[in-house]
């Protein structure tokens, strides 16, 4: 991801011109807003999920409901910025900045995509009794997933939408 992040500001550097030449042309800021809660969200979701976990041999509705809200809000969360960028008019074809903006969604969406599918697993470990308070790995590597996929998240839309306004 640092590779990714040195790529995106050297591509300032040596194209600028590829660039916005306004702030008119980014999305408002009300959308990076939106899915930086909505990732902050389903990381609190999955600390949530992490405290309603039962007694071994008991279960409680809270637990995979939790799970599975905090990956949706993850996902959400990149429908949102790759939803604003388009509606702003910037396509990944259509210069190297928008190829740049474009990965930066798809670097966050495999994270999630990888969130969402071990969230499957843990709903599926609680379904059949082997989720609880004293089997809960599956549940912490989960959400200490989804933590470092919420702070790589936030870092891209810091730079994806704080750095060309710091330089317009």
């Amino acid at each position: 991801y640092l590779t990714y992040l040195f790529s995106y500001l050297y591509l300032w550097t040596v194209a600028p011109q590829v660039w916005p030449v306004d702030a008119k042309t980014l999305p408002e800021l009300q959308w990076p807003v939106l899915s930086a809660l909505l990732l902050i969200a389903g990381a609190a979701l999955f600390a949530a999920a992490k405290k309603t976990l039962a007694e071994p041999g008991r279960k409680r509705a809270a637990t995979p409901m939790l799970v599975l809200f905090g990956a949706l809000s993850a996902t959400a969360a990149v429908a949102v910025e790759v939803g604003c960028q388009w509606q702003a008019g910037l396509r990944p074809g259509s210069a190297s900045y928008g190829a740049m903006v474009y990965m930066e969604s798809i670097l966050t969406g495999e994270l999630v995509f990888a969130v969402l599918i071990m969230s499957l697993f843990v709903i599926g470990r609680h379904l059949t009794g082997k989720l609880d308070r004293v089997r809960c790995a599956t549940l912490e590597n989960t959400g200490l997933l989804m933590v470092y996929t919420v702070a790589q998240a936030l870092l891209g839309l810091l730079v994806i939408h704080g750095f060309p306004r710091m330089i317009l």
